[in-house]
């Protein structure tokens, strides 16, 4: 199915929320598991790279590699993720 801008607005409340992410359990309240359709949407967005740099752009909280207080520049978001890569990567 092709993805709208509509996909995309609603994606950052709700994708978060079907995903779990938006508070504990929220997942488990909706009964996402029931709606498959739902699930894979806010998985397969969830996935998309774009979605995953937007989701670290002005954000305040979390671990240091998940934020970026402010973005100037692409090399900004490539900076956080060098960092992100070195986290993850075995010593």
């Amino acid at each position: 199915a092709k993805l709208t801008i509509a996909d995309f607005a609603c994606w950052a409340w709700y994708g978060s929320l079907v995903l779990g992410r938006l508070y504990t359990g929220s997942d488990q309240f909706l009964q996402v598991k029931d709606y498959l359709h739902v699930l894979l949407w806010a998985k397969r967005l969830d996935a998309r790279k774009g979605v995953r740099r937007g989701r670290k752009v002005n954000r305040s909280w979390g671990e240091s590699h998940m934020k970026l207080l402010e973005r100037h520049s692409v090399s900004d978001l490539e900076a956080l993720e060098k960092q992100e890569e070195s986290l993850t990567k075995p010593e």
